[in-house]
């Protein structure tokens, strides 16, 4: 009680000395050692995670590298064969020649040739009492093209349902020999186009129209009118032309004159 009453009086001086008996706790220096273990650990947990990401890091970039270096060595030969293709000279092939007559622009179809076969370089001609056609169609003035190459116009005319001639006489003049070969029906006979349609390449058509109205149709004057059935008399055709048809002569007989 006495001691309890000089601690009071002395402001806890024996419990003071009290304590300062007993040892102080090391505090510090386990905190030292644990400063020390957890910088050693934290230390050690960076540095392998920096080698870790560095190590990453680095494998990504040798690879990404690698890659790149790979991708552009492989364009590089794409581009150089590409180069290669280009400047080499190609070697014909049978599938890559073109037949320039098969060429749309080749063709006489194509450019405006009417006839499908080659006419003879000279016309022919017919003189005639009287000539009838019989369900004509003038189809316009077309172009044909003659053995040696030479295209020209003519008056196409397809003749459906017969031909009438008075006194046909055909003539052919060939000028390399200066003759002219005739072929001429009997007098006051009248010749005949039957069998089909026949196609006729017309260079000039003149006489008397309908018996009356002497005229000439040609490229430079054709038709005014397409009329089915046409008559001229005292005839004279010169024909660059014909198809189709069968002809018939009466008292046919040919000579050659010149």
């Amino acid at each position: 009680i006495g001691d309890a009453i000089t601690g009071i009086f002395n402001g806890g001086n024996g419990s003071t000395a009290s304590s300062g008996a007993n040892p102080t706790p090391s505090a510090s220096a386990s905190a030292s050692a644990t400063k020390g273990t957890t910088d050693k650990s934290t230390s050690g947990t960076v540095k392998d995670t920096v080698g870790k990401v560095t190590d990453t890091v680095t494998k990504t970039v040798k690879d990404t590298t690698a890659t790149a270096s790979k991708a552009v060595e492989d364009t590089t030969k794409a581009v150089k064969g590409a180069a290669d293709a280009a400047t080499s000279s190609p070697s014909p092939s049978a599938s890559s020649t073109t037949n320039a007559a098969d060429c749309p622009v080749a063709t006489d179809a194509e450019g405006g040739v009417d006839n499908p076969v080659t006419l003879p370089d000279d016309p022919w001609y017919l003189n005639a009492s009287s000539l009838l056609l019989k369900g004509a169609d003038y189809q316009g003035i077309v172009k044909v093209k003659t053995a040696n190459g030479t295209v020209k116009k003519v008056l196409k005319y397809v003749i459906s349902d017969g031909t009438d001639i008075g006194d046909l006489h055909q003539t052919v003049n060939d000028k390399q020999s200066g003759k002219t070969y005739h072929v001429q029906a009997g007098s006051g006979t009248t010749s005949t186009i039957r069998d089909g349609k026949t196609v006729m390449y017309t260079e000039s058509i003149s006489g008397n129209l309908l018996g009356l109205i002497p005229i000439t149709f040609s490229p430079d004057n054709p038709p005014p009118l397409n009329i089915p059935l046409i008559y001229f008399t005292k005839v004279k055709v010169v024909q660059a032309g014909q198809f189709g048809g069968t002809l018939t002569v009466p008292g046919m007989h040919q000579y050659v004159t010149g």
